[in-house]
């Protein structure tokens, strides 16, 4: 290896988990049939978590860490959709809606979640030149896949994706190789691709 050559860290998490976990797990409960007394006992019994380990879930708004207790959580969860709403979804889908919201589930959920309980992704408090650099990687990738935000997504569409992706990469992006971090240009394709699709 040469001086010249920079190593980039990938110690980020492979998940991006977004605020407002506690919203969309109580949105699936109610979804579900769930009162809201025994949710955490509920929790415990489908992620295989301790009662305080599904506690702190709640209290701290985020998903399990623990990769098997995300799994057990979306394959049970996955089932009870069938099982009760007849509700075709698969865990994977699961997963991605419990850490971010996005996917499918938005549309059969959208009705069950408190908005006042979800974060409305400020970005008051984020650097206005990272919010411009995330901007300009928004038309960047969108245009290598020949999609046109402007004409393709309305207003409303682009402010959210922007403000999402832009705490996305203030909580888990380093500033200075956002734009050459895999992951990070990964993640912008799969969010523009969900906003394109109108599934956010």
């Amino acid at each position: 290896m040469t001086t010249t050559e920079k190593i980039i860290p990938t110690t980020k998490p492979t998940h991006f988990p977004m605020p407002g976990f506690k919203a969309r797990f109580y949105g699936i409960c109610s979804a579900l049939g769930k009162k809201k007394f025994g949710r955490v006992r509920f929790l415990t019994t489908i992620s295989g978590l301790s009662w305080s380990g599904a506690k702190a879930l709640i209290e701290d708004d985020r998903p399990p860490k623990r990769a098997t207790a995300m799994r057990s959580m979306a394959s049970e969860l996955s089932q009870l959709f069938l099982l009760k709403n007849n509700i075709v979804t698969s865990p994977d889908e699961v997963e991605r809606y419990l850490v971010s919201g996005a996917g499918p589930l938005d549309k059969h959920l959208h009705d069950f979640v408190d908005p006042e309980s979800v974060t409305k992704w400020d970005i008051s408090s984020i650097s206005p030149s990272l919010n411009a650099r995330v901007v300009l990687m928004i038309h960047k990738v969108a245009n290598e896949m020949k999609i046109d935000v402007f004409p393709d997504l309305d207003k409303q569409q682009f402010e959210l994706l922007n403000r999402k992706l832009t705490v996305y990469c203030d909580q888990y992006s380093d500033p200075h190789t956002m734009e050459l971090d895999t992951e990070m240009i990964a993640l912008f394709r799969s969010m523009i691709i969900v906003a394109h699709a109108k599934l956010q």
